[in-house]
């Protein structure tokens, strides 16, 4: 009898938020809100969440962004879409990458090792390269 390995397809909002020429990171590529396997990986990534089954991606980060970092927010875009396959191609996420602006983030808010805002000239030292590469363009933006 054959054996069939599940397909299925994730979709995951991330967002580009800067202040005063440095944007904001959390440690890992986790998702935001699955702190459990953010404190064992040495890398930082974009705000990243997942978003469920008919669930408003703009109205999630605008959520999230509030009750994780105290961030409230003035404005959303897309700035693009980017799909890739993960978990040995079983897994095929689709990330729509947001500039977010706002005001509620300061330095003395973030979180030791979790969380921080990072000079836009030294992103690329936090970041996985592959990671960087794809994101740099948004970064850019």
């Amino acid at each position: 009898m054959r054996s069939f390995i599940p397909k299925t397809q994730k979709i995951v909002a991330t967002c580009v938020l800067k202040q005063g020429g440095k944007v904001l990171l959390l440690r890992g590529r986790a998702l935001a809100g699955d702190w459990s396997d953010v404190a064992d990986t040495g890398y930082f990534d974009l705000p990243r969440f997942a978003v469920g089954f008919r669930e408003d991606p703009t109205l999630l980060l605008t959520r999230r962004l509030l009750s994780h970092f105290g961030q409230r927010i003035d404005h959303i875009s897309v700035l693009g879409v980017h799909q890739c396959m993960i978990d040995a191609d079983t897994v095929q996420e689709f990330e729509i990458v947001y500039r977010v602006t706002g005001e509620g983030v300061t330095d003395d808010m973030e979180k030791e090792g979790v969380y921080f805002f990072a000079d836009m000239n030294t992103v690329h030292e936090y970041m996985l390269q592959d990671r960087y590469q794809m994101i740099q363009r948004y970064l850019d933006m």
